[in-house]
């Protein structure tokens, strides 16, 4: 706290900003309350995809490759998009160019 207080208690000059801060810290380091990370494995699965995949291929093989390593065909579908737009992909009409 600003005062000088020595004691680990939430004081009158603790100013707002601080305080919420300190919210923040306490509820992501409670049990049962952290939320967990997403992890990158599919990223990996859509790189592995592209890396298999022509230079230039059209959406349905790129989703049927995905579906076949687990991943459903909306998100494929999405995860395509996703890629045009990290740029990892570029769109020409039906046909997509993979980016080195």
């Amino acid at each position: 706290p600003l005062c000088g207080c020595r004691q680990m208690h939430i004081c009158d000059c603790m100013p707002e900003k601080a305080l919420l801060q300190h919210s923040l810290v306490l509820s992501t380091i409670l049990p049962g309350t952290a939320k967990s990370r997403r992890t990158m494995r599919d990223f990996f699965r859509v790189r592995a995809v592209l890396d298999t995949l022509p230079e230039t291929f059209a959406a349905p093989d790129f989703v049927e490759r995905l579906m076949a390593r687990g991943i459903s065909r909306s998100s494929a579908y999405r995860k395509l998009e996703t890629a045009v737009k990290n740029g990892m992909v570029q769109r020409n009409g039906r046909v997509y160019r993979r980016v080195s």
